[in-house]
């Protein structure tokens, strides 16, 4: 029976750490499960070797790092916001091939967490966002370099991991291994729960102008199959390499650092891809692996020849501006920092591969830490993409600062979207977050070494999930609010024998039996990336009476001969939400002036995508924080409802805002006088309004003074002095009356005082 498990966890605060968007069921690299190899680095490791994990959360949860059938290394709690740092032993560095067992980092925790591992040796180190379980697919593609490095058994490494026993793997070497499989050969390695196969690359230990050469695995194919009675069943696949120099060109070519990336499932990758290269450090490498070799691929618009692909694989190029790449296929594209002093790269820097998202997996919350470096002086940087329409540049925020809009430039490749560089951001904890969805690539140099990583993992399965269909929706996932009806609608990228609905006890009792389905027909088909999806909808309309997490499984017997043929099961937890609780302030009270309307809701964390306001009889709006100029005072019932990305609508409310009346003044006691007689009284009155009033006026358009009544007076006093002859304008320029709102309205006016000689 194949096993495909699909968890999905609600986000009920904010987000953090690489990936935590602030949309619940996300696919992303937060979870409560993560196998974390200590993977191959600079041969037999030797002193200095290091594996530092980085773990946090945006709730307070309990957390264990474990050796997976082995010791427990730490266990605690984890604070919101905190994170938490351990060194894991060298015990289980991984420096052989073949199965290797009793030595997976295993982290798990209550709730939602995130972890990203960072392995050196000296200055010689590497990142990777650390991806759950319950994004893991069975097929992916290793990623690696050209292997050069200034150290000997500096090999390309694979390593795998199954996370269910009888996991059956096939894996086709892109070129020659350490345990003598040829290039192109299909071989086949049987894995239990926790186990590693490690895979190296030939290394040539004889030095060659003071480099060594070895075998680059980029390419290689790693799949789980179906053999016999067990299924086809998910991996976790990491690959790099030992150390790498990478660029030409160098002044200094012997500086090398390892690759460490955990990588994206196949059935995750899209089609389109924008780089920006790295800060001050403009010339990187690129390089793009495609499944099909029938895909045709875009660099900037223009076809990259088929031949010019290695082993009809992947691809490199070059350069030092920003790049579009697009194929009409799924492909995988990573981005390379060169060794420093190569390609005009100049010292703090040093190679480092970073597996790219595509714009098809964006993210729109991201908490991130800038690692320590071991070298010096350190520099950490961040960059964003992000589309250019809606208010996403706008709404951008940095540790809950905004960018100046001078920092976003214009891709020059898409002109949809801009990018900014956060430059020398301080080492630690930060916080990234639109409305809109965007890219980041977090990364930092010191002296011979530097370290990145993709700031944010979204690895939705693009070909297959669970969603809920109502009128309003407009995700592709699970969840729901309490009587809020809904349709369960189950993704296929084949079309099914036989499918059953495993709802459990809980839904059970609430009058929801499962369901089984012999041979259905598709209620729909769409075309995703080429393929088509077949879509199977239950005719029943279902509604939750209580808000909850319900574990629900889904059995579909797959007739294809895709290698994961037999039963797939899908299991997922249906998160049932509280409906969204509408609420919104406002200020500004004043008759003609601006009344800005905020909203204030309760929408359990779920994206608002429309609102409804009514201002009084008067006129609506369906912008979330709307302005509204009410024409006079009175008190105005304003409505305002909301629905939110997973269909749920709010109740209307209602408020009644009062909206005061603007203040009107006189100044009077003009008068022609001679000098030094008594002093002429210059009178201001206000009307219309709560007194006090406050007057500005000036004298002869000179400094603007205020003078205010009493409480209980509309009008106030001044003396004009007449010991100067001349003619003195006795300006008015406004009033301002002394309610909450503090309205405010110009009344141009003047009494003249004229100072004659006697």
């Amino acid at each position: 029976m194949r096993q495909v498990f699909y968890k999905f966890f609600l986000l009920t605060f904010y987000s953090v750490f690489f990936f935590l968007q602030s949309h619940s069921q996300d696919f992303s690299n937060k979870g409560k499960e993560f196998w974390i190899p200590y993977s191959y680095h600079v041969g037999n490791g030797g002193s200095g070797l290091s594996m530092t994990l980085y773990l946090t959360s945006d709730v307070t949860t309990n957390y264990t790092i474990k050796i997976y059938g082995g010791v427990t290394l730490q266990s605690g709690t984890i604070n919101a916001g905190q994170v938490i740092q351990y060194v894991v032993p060298n015990t289980y560095y991984l420096n052989t091939t073949g199965v290797i067992s009793n030595k997976t980092v295993y982290v798990t925790a209550d709730k939602n967490i995130v972890v990203y591992s960072y392995i050196t040796q000296s200055a010689v180190s590497g990142a990777t966002v650390c991806l759950p379980t319950n994004v893991l697919g069975n097929e992916y593609y290793s990623m690696s370099y050209t292997q050069v490095s200034n150290s000997t058994n500096a090999n390309s490494y694979i390593d795998i991991i199954a996370v269910e026993d009888n996991t059956t793997v096939e894996i086709t070497p892109s070129g020659p291994t350490t345990n003598g499989w040829a290039a192109g050969s299909t071989n086949t390695v049987l894995l239990n729960k926790g186990q590693i196969y490690q895979l190296l690359g030939t290394h040539n230990n004889t030095a060659s102008g003071g480099l060594y050469y070895g075998t680059d695995l980029t390419g290689t194919k790693i799949r789980s199959v179906a053999t016999g009675s067990t299924a086809c069943k998910r991996i976790a696949v990491f690959s790099g390499a030992g150390k790498m120099k990478i660029g030409a060109n160098c002044s200094n070519s012997n500086s090398s650092d390892n690759l460490y990336q955990q990588l994206y499932p196949a059935a995750s990758w899209g089609r389109n891809y924008l780089t920006v290269p790295s800060y001050n450090r403009p010339l990187n490498y690129y390089r793009i692996i495609k499944k099909d070799p029938a895909t045709n691929v875009y660099v900037n618009g223009t076809l990259v020849n088929p031949t010019s692909f290695v082993n009809s694989r992947y691809y490199d190029f070059s350069g030092n501006t920003p790049n579009r790449i697009t194929a009409d296929q799924p492909i995988s594209v990573a981005q390379f920092f060169t060794t420093a002093g190569c390609d005009g790269n100049v010292n703090p820097y040093d190679p480092d591969m970073i597996v790219l998202n595509p714009l098809e997996q964006t993210i729109s919350k991201v908490t991130l830490v800038s690692s320590n470096l071991v070298a010096t002086p350190p520099q950490h940087h961040i960059h964003v993409i992000i589309p250019n329409g809606g208010t996403g540049i706008s709404s951008f925020r940095l540790d809950n600062n905004t960018i100046p809009a001078s920092s976003w430039v214009v891709h020059p490749q898409n002109p949809a979207y801009s990018y900014a560089y956060l430059a020398n951001v301080t080492q630690g904890y930060h916080t990234l977050k639109s409305d809109s969805g965007f890219n980041a690539m977090a990364y930092g140099y010191a002296n011979a070494e530097s370290y990145g990583y993709s700031a944010g993992a979204n690895v939705k399965d693009l070909y297959q999930y669970i969603s809920l269909e109502t009128p309003n929706s407009t995700v592709n996932f699970p969840a729901t609010c309490v009587g809020t009806p809904f349709y369960f609608s189950m993704t296929f990228p084949y079309q099914p024998t036989t499918i059953s609905w495993v709802f459990g006890t809980a839904l059970n009792g609430m009058g929801i039996a499962d369901v089984s389905l012999t041979n259905p027909t598709p209620t729909a088909t769409t075309v995703v990336n080429g393929r088509t999806l077949y879509i199977y909808r239950l005719p029943t309309q279902y509604t939750i009476t209580a808000n909850g997490i319900y574990p629900i499984k889904v059995l579909a017997t797959n007739p294809t001969a895709d290698g994961c043929g037999g039963e797939q099961e899908i299991n997922f937890d249906l998160e049932v939400l509280n409906r969204p609780s509408a609420g919104f302030t406002f200020t500004g009270i004043c008759a003609n002036n601006a009344t800005q309307f905020t909203d204030a809701s309760n929408t359990g964390n779920r994206p608002i995508i429309s609102v409804n306001w009514t201002f009084g009889t008067l006129g609506s709006s369906t912008q979330i924080n709307p302005t509204y100029t009410f024409p006079t005072s009175g008190t105005y019932p304003v409505t305002y409802s909301l629905i939110t990305d997973i269909g749920c609508r709010s109740d209307t409310i209602t408020q009644n805002v009062t909206i005061n009346p603007l203040p009107t003044a006189t100044i009077s006691g003009t008068v022609t006088t001679c000098i030094n007689a008594p002093q002429p009284t210059i009178t201001f009155t206000g009307a219309g309004a709560t007194p006090p009033y406050t007057f500005s006026y000036n004298i002869n358009g000179g400094a603007t003074q205020t003078i205010s009544t009493t409480a209980s007076s509309n009008t106030v006093t001044l003396q004009a002095p007449t010991n100067v002859l001349g003619v003195f304008n006795y300006n008015l320029l406004s009033v301002a009356e002394s309610s909450s709102g503090v309205c405010t309205q110009n009344q141009p006016a003047s009494a003249v005082v004229t100072i004659n000689t006697n």
